[in-house]
């Protein structure tokens, strides 16, 4: 597996580029390995921002992150587990209202619920990252 578009590509696609000098801490939940790998190691090499915590689900998340948020956190909208990412976001937001969310899909943003946004995500966004594999 390798990387196909640049460290900082997901930044600029997620629109938080502008944050990098006063935001660090990156928590990201995906359910799918594969992809939660990718992303752990793009954040990983991009040098303003570090790897904070990842999951592979939402419950797990939200133990870890009610009591110690990240600056920013990058959730699947749609994840194996009885939480949502949207409803992780609402949750910790209503804990950490500062918290920036993203909550990423590989789903049409069209097709998402704008409960993403009503959740207290800044950025939806419709990703289209796959590992690269031969």
């Amino acid at each position: 597996m390798e990387m196909w578009w640049h460290e900082a590509g997901f930044l600029r696609l997620l629109g938080v580029w502008d944050f990098m000098s006063t935001i660090t801490r990156v928590s990201l939940v995906e359910d799918d390995e594969p992809l939660r790998e990718l992303w752990c190691r793009s954040i990983r090499r991009a040098k303003d921002f570090t790897l904070y915590h990842a999951f592979a689900n939402a419950e797990d998340a939200l133990t870890v992150l009610s009591p110690d948020p990240p600056d920013i956190l990058i959730a699947d909208w749609k994840l194996a587990g009885a939480i949502t990412g949207i409803e992780l976001v609402a949750r910790l937001k209503q804990l950490h209202p500062q918290l920036l969310a993203v909550v990423v899909s590989g789903f049409k943003l069209a097709d998402q619920p704008p409960d993403a946004l009503l959740a207290g995500a800044q950025f939806p966004a419709q990703t289209h990252l796959r590992p690269r594999t031969g």
